[in-house]
């Protein structure tokens, strides 16, 4: 049955894409961030449904950009240009980085991988190229953040331990499939990343009672965060709880309620593992604190040092700090200084840009809509706050964890990206369309 149903959505998502392109995008995302095929993985086996999900988006964006042609300008910004630096670094790495023949296939696996994350983020920005197509494209992410968090209260609640490592939930993952979610710090970042596309979603909807009940459902958000016993999913959750008081238009308010709610959370769910590890955030005694971290990069900056510009090869990091430092060799555990030490300085500046102008972009929005609210239509309005609040926010607790976890492959990285050059887009071209005028 499930099966059946599988094939009816494919079959039906394929057609509906050659007739509204964004939906190929949607399925594409849908599949990145959700996650369905390592939740239900027995209903899976066999269909190729990313290739055919793909295939799909791309004959929609062939047939839109002769039919009535694509928006242009929507690639024409400094976030575009820097990915496509990002993506230049890797192909560099791969032909001339020194540890590359050492790692056999996969540099050339890594960098396929990369090659299609930037490519369906070009697709996507041209397919989903309106205000409405952006608010159902933003929808994947409270819809996989609601159907996620039911699953891992559940695998506490019903006491699957096999979820867990060493009293660290996992996210879901398929026997005979990678899945980005099985590491615990990466499984949390989905939650951090998706909770204030929940908040501010229900904080612009229009009746007070379904406000409450998208707000109710917060805490468990909160909680599904602690039983991955992430230190950096914790500081990436307070990080967009002071970020969303900012952003706030009562900041006294929030500050009174949101603030102490989070605390009592932390003090009565986050169970003793995540306490204890919590004390050791800016522990820098021992090996199993943050002074294995700082070996980490300390290597990155050796591998930096020696390689600039083509660093030491995609994914070759553990392999080369060997070379590199007397300590037991480890993953980089800080996203900026792996681009660095893997793929050169060039990615590194590229990345730094665009948590830059994205945020900077976000808080310009904010001030703008603020300012010029008159320029546009009332219906617009709760869209476009709700877009940019959310989008700014977790882009936010995303680059604060990513200076110490390793998310270079994190799809919602793009996601965001996505949203925030749109809705910059929107607001501009709205306000340069009224000062003309």
């Amino acid at each position: 049955m499930g099966r059946s149903l599988l094939i009816a959505i494919i079959a039906g998502t394929a057609f509906q894409t050659l007739r509204k392109p964004f939906v190929g995008a949607m399925a594409y995302y849908c599949l990145a961030i959700w996650g369905p095929q390592y939740i239900w993985f027995w209903n899976f086996e066999g269909l190729r449904v990313s290739f055919i999900t793909a295939l799909s988006a791309m004959a929609a964006l062939v047939v839109t950009s002769f039919s009535r042609g694509v928006n242009v300008s929507l690639l024409k910004n400094r976030v575009v240009f820097c990915v496509f630096l990002i993506w230049v670094s890797y192909v560099i790495s791969y032909l001339f980085a020194p540890y590359v023949e050492a790692m056999g296939a996969t540099p050339w696996r890594i960098l396929i991988q990369q090659s299609k994350i930037i490519l369906f983020f070009y697709i996507s920005i041209l397919l989903v190229d309106d205000l409405d197509k952006q608010r159902y494209f933003s929808y994947i992410m409270i819809a996989a953040l609601i159907h996620l968090t039911f699953w891992a209260n559940d695998q506490y609640l019903s006491q699957n331990w096999r979820a867990f490592n060493m009293g660290r939930l996992m996210g879901p993952d398929a026997p005979n499939a990678v899945s980005i979610y099985k590491d615990e710090n990466k499984f949390a970042m989905f939650f951090v990343t998706g909770v204030p596309f929940l908040f501010y979603w229900g904080l612009h909807l229009a009746k007070h009672y379904l406000r409450y009940l998208a707000w109710l459902f917060v805490p468990f958000v909160w909680h599904a965060v602690f039983l991955t016993g992430s230190r950096g999913g914790l500081v990436g959750l307070a990080a967009t709880v002071f970020a969303g008081v900012f952003f706030s238009r009562q900041k006294l308010k929030f500050t009174m309620i949101l603030i102490p709610v989070f605390l009592l959370a932390f003090y009565f769910q986050a169970g003793n593992l995540l306490k204890n590890r919590t004390d050791t955030i800016v522990d820098y005694g021992g090996e199993s604190s943050a002074e294995a971290r700082l070996q980490s990069w300390d290597a990155a900056i050796g591998m930096m040092n020696a390689h600039p510009f083509t660093g030491v090869g995609p994914e070759c990091f553990i392999k080369a700090m060997a070379d590199f430092s007397p300590f037991q060799p480890r993953a980089t555990h800080s996203t900026p200084l792996q681009f660095a030490a893997e793929i050169g300085v060039l990615s590194l500046c590229a990345y730094c840009w665009i948590i830059w102008q994205v945020l900077w972009n976000g808080l310009q929005n904010h001030r703008l809509l603020n300012q010029y609210g008159a320029v546009f239509k009332e219906s617009e309005m709760p869209t476009l706050r709700y877009l940019n609040e959310s989008g700014t926010v977790s882009f936010f607790g995303l680059a604060v964890c990513s200076l110490f976890l390793s998310l270079n492959y994190y799809e919602i990285f793009y996601f965001l990206l996505i949203i925030n050059g749109f809705t910059t887009y929107h607001v501009r071209r709205k306000i340069m369309g009224s000062v003309k005028n």
